[in-house]
C-alpha cells in the first residue's frame, strides 16, 4: 500500500528555479508524481520540473505544462528522481505573458525503485 506524500502551498516566481519541498509530508527522492495543482493569475505559462538543484546537472527540464491558463490541475504518473537527494521537486514555472507568480502543490508516492 502507498502511502501519499505532498508538498502544499509553496509560491513559485516567474522565471526562478524552486526547490519545493516540505520535510514533513514529503521527505523522499525518488517519488511518482500523480498530480500537481497549480493556482495562479497567468492567462499563459510553462512548468518545467528538473532532477536536480542545478539545471545543468543530472536530466534535463521536463515540461509537464505548456501555455496553459489559469489555476489548473495537473494529473500524472511520472517517475521522479531528486538527482541532489535534497527531498525536493525543483521546477520553473513561466509567465509567457507578464510576470506573474503561481503557488504550487504536488501529491505523489514514494517510488520502489
Amino acid at each position: 500500500m502507498s502511502i501519499l506524500k505532498y508538498i502544499t502551498s509553496t509560491e513559485l516566481t516567474d522565471g526562478s528555479l524552486t526547490s519545493v519541498s516540505d520535510s514533513t509530508n514529503w521527505g523522499i527522492d525518488n517519488a511518482i508524481i500523480k498530480c500537481v495543482y497549480i493556482e495562479t493569475n497567468s492567462i499563459d505559462w510553462n512548468l518545467t520540473i528538473y532532477t536536480d538543484s542545478n539545471p545543468s546537472v543530472g536530466l534535463y527540464g521536463i515540461k509537464i505544462a505548456d501555455s496553459l491558463n489559469g489555476n489548473q490541475l495537473l494529473l500524472l504518473d511520472i517517475l521522479y528522481i531528486d538527482n541532489d537527494a535534497s527531498n525536493s521537486i525543483h521546477c520553473v514555472f513561466v509567465d509567457n505573458q507578464g510576470s506573474n507568480s503561481g503557488w504550487i502543490e504536488i501529491y505523489g508516492e514514494k517510488a520502489q525503485i
